[in-house]
């Protein structure tokens, strides 16, 4: 910090330390002892700038140009505490969520242990007593032929069975065909990850409604794409994957970062299913836009930046 002026006079002190703050520098006035009032600049290398703004505005302190700084000045540093303010109440947000956290152990959620309950019983009840009218009471359609040929959107498609607009994510493959068991392991494990970060992070409630939103959006992406004869919790898990990525991207007080080779598995494994058969591939798209948008909207970017 170095001493750029004193003045007799409290006003022309304050005057030049809004010129200065109008144009970028950095100070503060104090008093001094001996009744003076001292303009510092607070940071060296914007010493010579300062110099030059002094030199300007000892020529006509009065200038009408200078009176108007000082309402700008004050309005730059309501902004200024107001953002201050912002900045300490995400802080304080990062470190309760980081103590919350740490008190809960690396398990699992109760929603998080739910969700995969209830998918691990529904494989069991299909697959080990076939079960096959829960597999027909799961899927998005009552009448998955008749929706397709009709072009049903997705409220006609449920039939007023609203449930439907979720339940596909609890519906799996046939362990004897296709991806086999892989299906609902690889689905299974991509939730607990996922699920269990965002529920220790945002609390149960919140994930809880997450998860039902992003169930709805990546469905009916699914069906709008796919038709109705699509099952799997992979749209849901690529939303929460997109979520994270694209909060702890944009959010410096995020406390998960994905790892950079998560990223990549799973951005390829996108791409590779286009080019497969017997993958979903709107739920994927749809649930990975669905997050990667919430994630951005929830991350305070935009607010930052206006």
């Amino acid at each position: 910090m170095r001493a750029l002026a004193q003045y007799k006079e409290e006003s022309l002190a304050r005057r030049l330390g809004a010129v200065l703050v109008v144009e970028g520098v950095r100070n503060r006035v104090e008093p001094t002892r001996d009744g003076l009032f001292t303009v510092w600049v607070e940071e060296e290398t914007q010493v010579p700038k300062g110099r030059e703004i002094h030199a300007r505005f000892e020529l006509d302190p009065d200038h009408p140009d200078y009176r108007a700084a000082e309402r700008e000045a004050r309005s730059i540093e309501r902004a200024e505490r107001k953002e201050n303010r912002r900045h300490s109440q995400r802080v304080r947000r990062t470190e309760a969520t980081v103590r919350r956290i740490q008190r809960t152990n690396e398990g699992a959620g109760l929603v998080t242990l739910g969700a995969l309950a209830i998918m691990g019983g529904v494989y069991i009840a299909v697959y080990v007593f076939g079960r096959n009218d829960l597999f027909e009471l799961l899927l998005y359609s009552p009448r998955p032929g008749l929706a397709a040929t009709l072009g049903y959107g997705p409220l006609e498609a449920v039939g007023g069975q609203y449930w439907r607009l979720i339940s596909p994510v609890f519906l799996h493959a046939d362990p004897r065909g296709g991806f086999g068991i892989l299906h609902i392991l690889f689905n299974a494990y991509m939730l607990k990850e996922f699920g269990s970060i965002l529920e220790r992070v945002h609390g149960p409630w919140w994930f809880a409604g997450l998860f039902v939103a992003f169930a709805v959006s990546s469905n009916a992406v699914a069906y709008l794409w796919d038709g109705p004869l699509f099952i799997g919790a992979s749209g849901v898990n690529y939303a929460l994957f997109g979520y994270l990525w694209v909060r702890g991207r944009f959010d410096p007080t995020f406390p998960v970062s994905l790892h950079p080779q998560t990223i990549l598995i799973l951005v390829v494994w996108l791409f590779l299913g286009f080019g497969m058969q017997g993958i979903a591939n709107g739920a994927h798209a749809g649930g990975i836009l669905s997050g990667a948008v919430w994630g951005f909207l929830s991350s305070g970017y935009l607010r930052r930046r206006l």
